[in-house]
């Protein structure tokens, strides 16, 4: 085997394993968020609300979890638009809808990504939301 024909080798099971390793997070990777600290989210807000042709909504939770394997699981939950029974003692929503445009479900102008912030107080642990506007699945 020459040095060309082990190199080819080399370089089809460097892309194979890429896009393998490339397929895998995107097919298994269930989290569509990010977490940010509050600094960035808050920054992102104003930024939005200074705006004002921007959709969006920003949510809170105040929840209650025995471990920290339960608040991964609630945030998992929380940050992919689906609420956790048995852990939010109580939440608040607010959406902003753009100024300049009718608001319809149609719009162009939504928020298209999702950040959540943590924030632990004792026992009890609020989940800051940032995301398109939108119902949360039950």
């Amino acid at each position: 085997m020459n040095y060309k024909q082990l190199n080819l080798k080399v370089m089809k099971k460097l892309v194979l394993f890429l896009v393998l390793s490339f397929l895998t997070t995107t097919l298994f990777s269930q989290n569509k968020f990010t977490l940010v600290d509050s600094t960035t989210l808050f920054g992102k807000v104003d930024s939005l609300k200074q705006d004002e042709h921007t959709e969006f909504a920003l949510s809170v939770f105040n929840v209650v979890c025995k471990n920290d394997s339960e608040l991964t699981l609630v945030v998992n939950n929380l940050g992919n638009k689906f609420f956790p029974e048995g852990y939010v003692l109580y939440w608040a929503n607010k959406t902003y809808y753009p100024k300049t445009e009718y608001v319809n479900d149609e719009t162009e102008k939504k928020f298209n990504n999702t950040y959540v912030y943590l924030e632990k107080t004792g026992t009890e642990t609020n989940v800051y939301v940032l995301s398109p506007s939108g119902e949360m699945v039950r």
